[in-house]
């Protein structure tokens, strides 16, 4: 018979995850605060193990289950392995009348998720459309790289306008995750853009290069189970500060960008949402290809993708 006394606390000698045998333990750790040898509670043990639902790639299927011995205690968690790879688009191709070349068009999305079973995430964005405009959009984010609280963020966007200029931004940031809604980020991005028209042409168009330090925080609170609705409240805030070097003059310049938005659920069938997008870049002086470019669907409709460019934004 095992006799439990109240004068002796316990603490957790062993965590087994069962269902999912390939769980990335730096979850355990650094995103459910979980480890060994912490004292043993177990409502506070539950309240960590429900973040899990939290998670695109893994869901908790029932509450967690301590075993009990005279010198040892062990935790028993049931997670189970989510699909979370997502795909969208069509593509097309043809061959330019006037360069004779192979040209593509369409749309494609795609989102992988800890296929690795590392927690890592990779997506990739490309559009292009009848207006000669093409963008590609690559991120690849790995959470607790070493298996330390430190994850890292890349970021590789290409942007071409016609014929007029292009646009390679690219980032890279390293974050720290609080808990699981809470997450700060420090990085640094290099732009580089070059104008395809002749400077006579077009001299609101410059070829330029600017360099940022970036500091962001983020809260991202998820409800998976719904379909429509899967992330219910959104807050992010941005600050860059950098300069931008064109024709050998640096100009110092500075962008703060702020995205958020939250679901008001009013009963099971109404809600009510909610959101704000602000950007502003602030510098001395401005070039066309610098600006920032909104219009189409994802912000104003009746309008162009990317037809509209301003320096500060808020919708």
């Amino acid at each position: 018979m095992l006799v439990l006394s109240n004068k002796t606390r316990r603490t957790i000698d062993d965590i087994k995850i069962v269902g999912y045998n390939k769980f990335p333990k730096s979850y355990l750790k650094h995103y459910l605060k979980l480890k060994t040898s912490e004292t043993f509670n177990l409502s506070i043990i539950e309240k960590k193990t429900e973040q899990l639902n939290n998670l695109r790639f893994a869901k908790q299927v029932k509450p967690p289950e301590v075993l009990f011995q005279k010198d040892s205690t062990s935790l028993y968690i049931y997670v189970e392995k989510s699909k979370s790879n997502t795909f969208d688009g069509f593509l097309g191709f043809g061959t330019n009348d006037e360069t004779n070349k192979l040209e593509f068009d369409g749309f494609l999305n795609l989102r992988l998720i800890n296929n690795l079973n590392y927690g890592e995430t990779f997506s990739l964005l490309y559009k292009s459309d009848e207006n000669d405009q093409d963008t590609f959009d690559a991120t690849l984010s790995l959470p607790f790289i070493f298996n330390s609280p430190v994850g890292i963020d890349l970021n590789l966007r290409i942007f071409k306008k016609d014929s007029s200029f292009t646009t390679i931004d690219q980032k890279a940031k390293i974050n720290y995750q609080i808990n699981p809604l809470h997450k700060v980020s420090v990085g640094i991005s290099s732009i580089e853009s070059n104008n395809l028209r002749s400077e006579n042409t077009v001299v609101a168009l410059q070829d330029y290069n600017s360099n940022y330090f970036a500091i962001s925080y983020h809260y991202l609170k998820p409800q998976f189970y719904d379909v429509l609705f899967p992330i219910k409240s959104n807050f992010f805030l941005e600050s860059n500060f950098g300069n931008r070097t064109s024709s050998n003059i640096k100009t110092n310049q500075s962008l703060i960008t702020l995205n958020a938005f939250n679901n008001f659920k009013l009963n099971e069938k109404n809600s009510i949402y909610a959101n704000i997008d602000v950007s502003n870049l602030s510098s001395d002086n401005y070039f066309e290809n610098e600006l920032l470019r909104f219009g189409g669907i994802n912000s104003i409709r009746g309008f162009e993708e990317n037809s509209l460019f301003a320096s500060l934004l808020v919708f």
